[in-house]
């Protein structure tokens, strides 16, 4: 059963990605709701699903953004695997624990800028109104997920 809720929010937040490009958007810039599912799952169930859900989720978004195709899937991936290899060293539950998400999305979006083809004052210019505002907007989103999953353990 949990494998299966699992991959019902992979599909999700590949839709969500894909899909819900405009209702999202903020400061013209939409969160990574992808990167959200890979970090949760990578690190509270572990065990190759990082990896295996950032290969895949990387492919589709490769297949639906061609201009970066394989880039998605060999960040995702090497993402998927950085948390699993690293999990017991972060304190999951704790919402300071969330800078991660911060780094690991702005690294990822970085590297996507720097293979986008764009000239130096682009990609300076980017960093700054896409980069930087989409990790803080994934960042908000995975502290409110952080405070509900928190409130779940506290419950059970």
């Amino acid at each position: 059963m949990k494998i299966f809720i699992t991959a019902i929010i992979f599909l999700l937040s590949l839709y969500a990605d894909i899909s819900l490009r405009k209702f999202t958007s903020f400061l013209s810039v939409n969160p990574d709701f992808f990167l959200l599912f890979l970090y949760f799952t990578a690190l509270y169930q572990g065990k190759w699903k990082g990896i295996i859900y950032g290969f895949l989720g990387g492919f589709f978004l490769d297949l639906y953004t061609p201009s970066t195709l394989g880039l998605r899937t060999l960040l995702y991936t090497s993402v998927g695997y950085f948390l699993e290899t690293n999990q017991n060293k972060f304190y999951r539950y704790k919402t300071g624990s969330i800078l991660l998400l911060f780094l690991i999305t702005f690294f990822v979006h970085l590297i996507l800028l720097l293979f986008s083809g764009g000239g130096i004052f682009f990609v300076i210019k980017s960093i700054f109104s896409v980069v930087l505002v989409k990790s803080i907007y994934t960042t908000l989103i995975g502290i409110i997920i952080v405070i509900f999953i928190k409130k779940g353990k506290d419950a059970i």
